[in-house]
């Protein structure tokens, strides 16, 4: 039978169907947050404009800033779609950047607030800012993937992943695993025949990985900051994102007529 279906993965999932403003944090949290959203908005009106985006950004360094790719950055989290940003989104981005599923102005808001999390397991990444992931998720997805990959051949080698140390990301690193357990979410997304699957090359592995983000991309992950050497580095936080997004994306896939003849139910 089956693995128990992981009580974290069960909450990963109802995250990604509830609204931003059911993001839970602490009373010291938010107010922590709240500090970095007043150093965004400039001129205390309650919301984050255009051009206060843009300030953060070149007081962050950058020396040109288009408009159009701040209209972009906001229109990425503005989820009430009136041009700016509130503070219960800004709220979701954090809980995004603090996921490790964040692109765009979460980069942003983590570079000018360096937020990180606690009661994980941290890393440094090169710009010096902390990224951490719970153990919790780390063994769900472990499970998981032991489970639906246990069958394949090609993985006999790596399967069952050790739910110890880093032995999760070093198995993804090498692009395969991944390419695999996108084709278990949407079958034959990725021509296997394209896979190096004895690749021992860098050139063969970053092959590997380029086709495993651009087949992620393919069945709608977000894969922006993500790119094939931070996959062959085994970076948790990234790899974590994105296994969240393919195991999300295969789990719906499933949720069908075929699979849960209850759902007729809901029509009556």
């Amino acid at each position: 039978p089956p693995p128990s279906f992981p009580p974290f993965l069960l909450r990963l999932l109802n995250s990604a169907m509830a609204p931003p403003t059911s993001v839970n944090f602490s009373a010291e949290e938010k107010a922590e947050i709240r500090e970095i959203f007043n150093n965004f908005d400039a001129d205390k009106n309650g919301h984050i404009d255009a051009k206060e985006v843009r300030d953060v950004l070149i007081g962050l360094g950058e020396k040109d800033v288009p408009g159009f790719r701040v209209r972009e950055l906001i229109e990425e989290v503005d989820t009430n779609k009136n041009g700016t940003i509130e503070f219960e989104e800004f709220l979701y981005i954090v809980a995004q950047c603090r996921s490790g599923k964040s692109s765009g102005f979460g980069t942003v808001v983590q570079k000018a607030g360096n937020i990180n999390i606690m009661g994980g397991t941290s890393s440094a990444s090169a710009d010096g800012t902390a990224h951490s992931y719970s153990e919790e998720e780390k063994l769900a997805f472990v499970d998981w993937i032991n489970y639906s990959l246990k069958d394949d051949a090609d993985l006999k080698s790596l399967l069952p992943i050790s739910e110890k140390g880093d032995a999760l990301f070093k198995a993804c690193s090498n692009g395969i695993l991944l390419c695999k357990l996108i084709n278990d979410a949407v079958p034959e997304t990725v021509d296997e025949r394209a896979i190096n699957k004895k690749a021992s090359h860098p050139v063969q592995i970053s092959e590997n990985n380029t086709l495993m983000l651009n087949s992620a991309r393919s069945i709608g992950c977000n894969v922006i900051n993500i790119d094939a050497q931070d996959v062959m580095a085994g970076t948790p936080h990234l790899i974590l994102g994105l296994i969240w997004q393919i195991v999300k994306i295969g789990l719906f896939a499933r949720i069908n007529l075929a699979n849960v003849p209850g759902l007729a139910r809901l029509l009556e």
